[in-house]
């Protein structure tokens, strides 16, 4: 399951798209994060997208206002995580 959210970018709006949907999606989801690179008008996408990488695999495309990758695999221990770590940054 992939699923793009792309609402209103305030931080805790966005927040609550995230927590609203997390218990939604299969264990295996791809949740897209749009507008990862915008950090003006008050934008909380990039901080969102910035804590829950630390918790799941994750990459960002950086070209134009960014799109964040995030790979809900949250059940598999973090080195088995590593081949989409290790793509890091597009």
């Amino acid at each position: 399951m992939i699923l793009d959210i792309d609402g209103r970018h305030f931080y805790e709006e966005a927040k609550s798209d995230f927590e609203q949907w997390l218990p939604k999606l299969s264990k295996d989801a791809i949740f897209l994060f749009h507008d990862t690179e915008v950090r003006e008008r008050d934008s909380g996408v990039w901080k969102l997208f910035d804590e829950r990488s630390q918790k799941y695999p994750s990459f960002n495309f950086h070209r134009q206002h960014g799109l964040g990758v995030l790979v809900l695999v949250g059940l598999l221990p973090r080195q088995s995580n590593a081949p989409v770590r290790q793509a890091g940054s597009l």
